[in-house]
């Protein structure tokens, strides 16, 4: 929940803004005020902080997998799957509302990052690790993207 405070914070301001601003220009009337609505139930009016909602999404759809999936394999396939239909979505053009198809194509991604905190990879902070974790990283983005292309 701490995730979505400064995203719907922010919403809010951008929705204040555009209404005094069409209210400034007197061009408030229903379409403009729907318009206005779907703008804050979509989240586009706040689209520099599309993540916020993405990660939470993401968080809410990795817990239950990671709770109730113990099968390692399992999970990988499930969550491989989610995170392919939401690329698909994604390359289609389709737009779930607050960035759902984002949090979706994002999974796979979030489970790497999952897996890789558990082994204690990133826990030294001692500058050649640091080297090590960006080269690693740079390297599974890479090949992430040569194996499963997104475009956010």
């Amino acid at each position: 929940m701490r995730i979505l405070v400064p995203y719907i914070s922010f919403s809010l301001i951008a929705i204040a803004i555009e209404f005094i601003r069409l209210s400034l220009q007197k061009v408030f009337f229903w379409p403009h005020y729907k318009a206005l609505l779907i703008t804050a139930a979509t989240g586009v009016g706040n689209s520099s902080l599309w993540f916020l909602p993405a990660l939470f999404f993401v968080q809410i759809i990795y817990y239950p997998i990671e709770k109730f999936v113990v099968n390692n394999y399992i999970k990988f396939i499930v969550i491989l799957i989610i995170g392919i239909i939401g690329a698909l979505l994604g390359t289609n053009g389709i737009s779930l509302p607050i960035f759902f198809d984002n949090a979706l194509a994002l999974l796979p991604y979030f489970y790497i990052g999952k897996t890789l905190m558990k082994t204690g990879l990133f826990n030294n902070t001692s500058t050649s690790n640091i080297c090590k974790e960006i080269v690693f990283s740079v390297i599974i983005i890479v090949i992430l993207y040569m194996v499963y292309p997104i475009s956010v």
